[in-house]
């Protein structure tokens, strides 16, 4: 038996064979064609892991109409330094703070990019690697 998955940039999907026939498998319940699955990863602040259709349902379900709030946040300092000048200056980034996760699209594009970072879900780190083996 051999198993196979087309791990999409939009859609993923995975089939099975037997040597005589091949059968794609219903890897998305919740999705209209359940044989396709919308590459898709919805984390919750609390941890809680949707993929495909669920994520999206669950995103929509959790932010629409939902109040926002923007929160200044510092996160580093830029320092540059040539001849006789230095100059050090703060980094900021605006934050939802009322957000209740965060929903990743095409994440497969990032494997393409060595220096990616990771990303921050709540209090926890993913590293690209994470997010890939949450999907698959």
């Amino acid at each position: 038996m051999i198993v196979g998955m087309d791990f999409g940039t939009t859609n993923s999907g995975m089939a099975v064979s037997n040597g005589r026939s091949v059968t794609i498998l219903p890897i998305d319940p919740a999705n209209n064609n359940p044989r396709v699955a919308r590459t898709a990863l919805y984390i919750t602040n609390e941890q809680q892991i949707y993929i495909g259709r669920d994520a999206l349902n669950r995103y929509f379900a959790q932010n629409v109409g939902r109040p926002v709030k923007t929160k200044k946040v510092w996160i580093g300092e830029i320092e540059i330094r040539g001849a006789d000048m230095h100059y050090v200056t703060d980094v900021y980034v605006y934050v939802d703070v009322f957000s209740p996760g965060r929903l990743l699209l095409s994440i497969k594009t990032s494997l393409r990019d060595s220096d990616y970072p990771g990303t921050v879900i709540g209090q926890h780190y993913y590293s690209l690697e994470n997010l890939i083996a949450l999907y698959l």
